[in-house]
C-alpha cells in the first residue's frame, strides 16, 4: 500500500475569475467524482470550500478519498474507482470523557444501505477522525470490488484507513494555519 499516490489540495473561492470547471479539482474522478457537482453548486453560491484528495493503494485495492473542510466541522468521502457507491455514512460529533473515567472520543451514529457492509469502516473512521480532530466529522464510505477475497478486502479497509488519516492531517495543518477559521 503506497499512501498519497495522489494528492491535491483545493481551495474554491467564493468569487472566483472564472465558473469552476470539474477540471480544476480532480484530474481523475474516480469513485469521488459526484462531489464535484455538490462543490460547484455551493461554490457558485458563495460558500467558501476547502477540497482536499488523496488515495491509496493500486488496481483493485484503490481506495479514493475527498475531503471537504467546512467552518465547523468535515466530511469525507472514501470509495473505489470502479463502483463508486454510498454504503454507510457515519458522524462522529466529540464528546468529553464521562465522569467514570471512559477517555473523551467522538460519539458516533450510523446510516447503513441495504445489503451493504460499510457501516463498520465508516463507525471506525469517524470514531478515529472525529476524535483526532475533535470535530463533527461525517465520513461516507462505498468500497466494492467484485468477488473480493479476504486479503482484497483487508486491503481495501487499510487503504481506507490510509486515506483517511492523510485527508485529517491536511485539516489538522489548515486548522494549524488558519485559526480563526472555523470551530474546534
Amino acid at each position: 500500500m503506497e499512501p498519497g499516490l495522489s494528492s491535491r489540495w483545493q481551495h474554491a473561492s467564493p468569487r472566483p475569475s472564472s465558473p469552476l470547471r470539474a477540471d480544476d479539482c480532480s484530474t481523475e474522478t474516480g469513485a469521488t467524482g459526484g462531489y464535484l457537482l455538490w462543490l460547484q453548486v455551493f461554490h457558485k453560491k458563495g460558500v467558501d470550500m476547502k477540497v482536499i484528495e488523496h488515495s491509496a493503494g493500486s488496481g483493485r485495492n484503490q481506495v479514493d478519498g475527498v475531503g471537504i473542510i467546512l467552518d465547523a466541522g468535515t466530511q469525507i468521502v472514501l470509495g473505489t474507482p470502479t463502483a463508486s457507491h454510498v454504503g454507510a455514512t457515519a458522524i462522529g460529533v466529540p464528546r468529553p470523557p464521562h465522569n467514570d473515567g471512559t477517555p473523551a472520543e467522538a460519539s458516533v451514529s450510523v446510516y447503513c444501505a441495504t445489503g451493504h457492509m460499510d457501516d463498520i469502516p465508516a463507525h471506525d473512521l469517524a470514531t478515529r477522525i472525529g476524535t483526532r480532530l475533535w470535530e463533527p466529522t461525517v465520513v461516507t464510505v462505498g468500497l466494492h470490488i467484485d468477488h473480493a477475497t479476504l486479503e482484497e478486502v483487508e486491503a481495501l479497509q487499510a487503504n481506507a484507513q490510509a486515506v483517511a488519516d492523510l485527508i485529517a492531517a491536511d485539516v489538522e495543518q489548515y486548522r494549524a494555519e488558519h485559526p480563526s477559521e472555523g470551530a474546534h
